[in-house]
């Protein structure tokens, strides 16, 4: 990281020109990629806590002494627990690609290669 820390500083010096306008697109590119693989993280975290949310909902409107507030966050907990415990292993496998070529794409970006 700090190599690439200083390869920046010798390939866009402070003050100098700015890059290519190919550059920025790359950059937007990559940041694109980034958010895609984020949403793919949540998205199965997301719908769990969905069906959690309406389930607890439903018990809540048939068991109305039941204090909603005090249940809803350890099911909350439990529930992200569950999820990334169960499926953390896969996903690490189905990213794996993108996870280890990004570091690569944003060096060479930094150099000037593309």
């Amino acid at each position: 990281m700090i190599e690439g820390i200083a390869v920046s500083f010798e390939t866009i010096p402070v003050g100098g020109a700015l890059p290519e306008v190919g550059v920025f697109h790359e950059v937007a590119r990559l940041g694109s990629v980034i958010f895609e693989v984020a949403f793919r993280f949540a998205a199965p975290v997301t719908v769990a806590i969905f069906v959690q949310n309406v389930v607890t909902g439903v018990l809540g409107r048939a068991m109305p002494q039941l204090n909603l507030l005090i249940v809803n966050l350890p099911l909350h907990a439990g529930m992200l627990f569950l999820i990334i415990g169960l499926g953390a292993s896969d996903m690490l496998h189905v990213f794996k690609d993108v996870l280890e070529a990004w570091p690569s794409r944003v060096f060479s970006l930094v150099i000037g290669e593309r």
